[in-house]
């Protein structure tokens, strides 16, 4: 029944301007997704990523610090990126995390993430609305529409925002972004800013261990 609503709806998002296509294709295109992983999965550092999709300054990274990081150790099979999705900001957060996690499902999350970033508003302003979070559905390529729109209330999709923010609470996080650098078996190190430099810094340092 709630499908079946949201399809009913889903008219209205026709017009609907979403922008950044083209940059989240040229981001992400060739690069494996597997839920909220992005990379190859034998990498040898993995990047725990801690977000809220109304965060200003996940926005910032993810359109600026990102590429150049993806390009040089993500492409490259060195780094693997968890998208680690909480909603600290307010209310808005949690069904622009719902709608990321759905498409993680089938394995889109950071092509859907990466869109509603490059469409963000201020926080709690209004901006996280039906019509907006179903048009950015609709323009991630390979994305089945139909199942993102269940998949949204599903189980998988509760229980993954119960994990990430168990996660969150374990890690000690103290607000968004939060980024943790680790390799299989080791204790997670904080990176203590949300600049691409330090965090290239501790990918880097941990490659040489």
């Amino acid at each position: 029944m709630v499908a079946a609503a949201l399809l009913g709806a889903a008219a209205s998002t026709a017009g609907t301007p979403v922008v950044g296509g083209p940059e989240t294709h040229a981001l992400l295109s060739g690069i494996p997704q597997a839920g909220v992983f992005l990379g190859n999965a034998h990498a040898p550092v993995t990047v725990i990523e801690v977000a809220d999709l109304q965060c200003p300054f996940c926005r910032h990274f993810m359109l600026t610090g990102l590429p150049g990081i993806a390009r040089d150790f993500v492409r490259t099979g060195r780094a693997r990126f968890v998208f680690n999705g909480v909603a600290y900001l307010g209310p808005q957060s949690v069904p622009a995390l719902e709608a990321v996690l759905a498409a993680g499902v089938q394995d889109r999350l950071w092509n859907f993430a990466e869109l509603l970033y490059h469409n963000q508003g201020q926080e709690n302003s209004g901006w996280v609305t039906e019509d907006l979070l179903q048009a950015v559905a609709r323009r991630v390529a390979g994305l089945d529409y139909r199942r993102w729109l269940t998949d949204r209330r599903s189980r998988a999709v509760a229980a993954a925002r119960t994990d990430a923010a168990r996660l969150a609470q374990q890690l000690h996080v103290p607000g968004t972004p939060a980024f943790f650098v680790t390799r299989k078996g080791r204790r997670p190190i904080p990176v203590l800013a949300s600049l691409p430099g330090p965090l290239r810094a501790a990918i880097e340092k941990q490659l040489r261990r």
